[in-house]
């Protein structure tokens, strides 16, 4: 979902006569910890759709240090504008998580729309790891919208991807029509040597 958001972003930049070449520009303070998260949690769920059997405690560790350490990252780059956004996107799924104990929400309407019938019936079972089904008054717990004809894999966004979905978007428009970001100036800096 969030590569489609890096797509959209790149056209809207361009549609603003902006510059690609910016984006290399800017400075990301702990890169790193960004990959890794999201090396994380494409593992854990690629897993888990595989039905694979791994140690639960390993997989709850793996899956909560892969949020801690994405919320981290983004609190780095704070200076980046609207990063807040994708941060409060971040927090919020995060809590929706562990208030879930350790997983995803999803409503049995969404789940229907989204995924096969055994995809249903396994998570009627409780047998997806880290999805489960919830009452359909708590859905903002979980994924509210679902997608199913946009994109390759179907899904159900939550409130907090939807936050992370328009953050990426501003933030990759707005590096790359400002000006004020050029070769050799940290992005961080480089509006305040203008004022």
């Amino acid at each position: 979902m969030f590569i489609y958001a890096v797509a959209i972003g790149l056209i809207i930049g361009k549609v603003g006569r902006g510059k690609f070449e910016r984006i290399g520009y800017v400075n990301i303070r702990l890169p790193f910890l960004i990959i890794l998260s999201f090396l994380i949690q494409v593992s854990i769920f690629m897993l888990n759709v595989g039905l694979v059997t791994i140690n639960d405690r390993l997989l709850d560790i793996l899956l909560v240090s892969s949020y801690i350490s994405i919320i981290i990252a983004m609190l780095a780059n704070l200076r980046i504008r609207y990063m807040v956004i994708v941060l409060t996107g971040a927090v919020f799924n995060f809590i929706m998580v562990i208030l879930n104990g350790l997983r995803i929400g999803l409503t049995l309407e969404n789940a229907q729309k989204v995924y096969s019938s055994e995809i249903v019936q396994l998570l009627k079972a409780d047998s997806v790891r880290f999805f489960k089904l919830i009452p359909q008054e708590k859905s903002i717990m979980g994924g509210i919208i679902p997608f199913n004809k946009f994109f390759v894999y179907p899904s159900v966004a939550t409130l907090g991807d939807l936050l992370i979905f328009a953050g990426i978007i501003l933030i990759i428009q707005q590096i790359m029509t400002d000006k004020n970001i050029r070769k050799g100036r940290n992005f961080g800096y480089s509006k305040g040597l203008f004022r």
